[in-house]
């Protein structure tokens, strides 16, 4: 719940080391993100400040305007804002947040994502399999493409 973790850039990578496991991968990315969706939230409701490294000021605000707005469907304003989960859910704890609202709303804004980048990259994967050599390429280039598109979103974020 404090590490800058993106679920995407995990699944892209699991799913491209052996794609028949997607769906298994997709499920438990889900899973879990929900999980730490609520824990943060919980901790946040009961007056616990966690550490948000990457999140700057102005995220924090972003997400609390958008929860003060709309409650649990804020989370659907996550993924192209640029803002991190965490950022929303701590936001729905401090508002009071239903946590079941919230995990609710996060499975299904999330989920759709998920099996949807899972998906394409197994089928990538499957359709590319003779070059699976160059495995450790691809990573190299994931990890640097993510690496320099984090750095342009907290710099768009910073005040």
């Amino acid at each position: 719940v404090v590490w800058p973790i993106v679920p995407e850039v995990l699944l892209v990578l699991t799913v491209l080391a052996v794609p028949r496991h997607w769906l298994r991968w997709t499920a438990t990315a889900l899973v879990a993100g929900v999980m730490g969706g609520v824990a943060t939230l919980a901790l946040a409701a009961s007056g616990v400040t966690l550490p948000q490294p990457l999140v700057t000021q102005p995220m924090r605000q972003f997400a609390a305007t958008a929860v003060a707005a709309d409650g649990a469907t804020a989370v659907y304003r996550q993924p192209w804002s640029g803002v991190p989960y965490k950022g929303f859910a701590a936001s729905a704890g401090e508002a009071q947040v239903s946590a079941g609202s919230f995990a609710v709303h996060s499975a299904v804004a999330r989920g759709g994502r998920f099996v949807l980048v899972a998906g394409v990259t197994a089928l990538v994967a499957v359709s590319l399999r003779r070059w699976r050599r160059f495995y450790p390429a691809a990573v190299c280039v994931l990890v640097a493409g993510f690496s320099g598109a984090l750095w342009s979103v907290v710099t768009a974020w910073s005040p």
